[in-house]
């Protein structure tokens, strides 16, 4: 099964991507900012990331540059 990683700080904006995305057989993990996603990254491998441009404590390029 692929697992995406969904990334946001608008918690509804999560839920409904990872609805639809259950919905269509994906299995989803859920991080509400850069900082929590690397955590996520470190101990789960996941084949798609969906991130969010601007949050707090660290933004979507930054994560992503790291």
């Amino acid at each position: 099964m692929n697992t995406i990683l969904i990334v946001d700080d608008e918690y509804l904006i999560v839920e409904i991507l990872a609805y639809a995305l259950e919905d269509e057989g994906f299995a989803v993990e859920k991080a509400g900012d850069g900082t929590k996603a690397l955590e996520t990254l470190k101990q789960k491998r996941v084949d798609l990331v969906i991130t969010d441009f601007m949050m707090p404590n660290m933004d979507g390029p930054t994560m992503l540059a790291e």
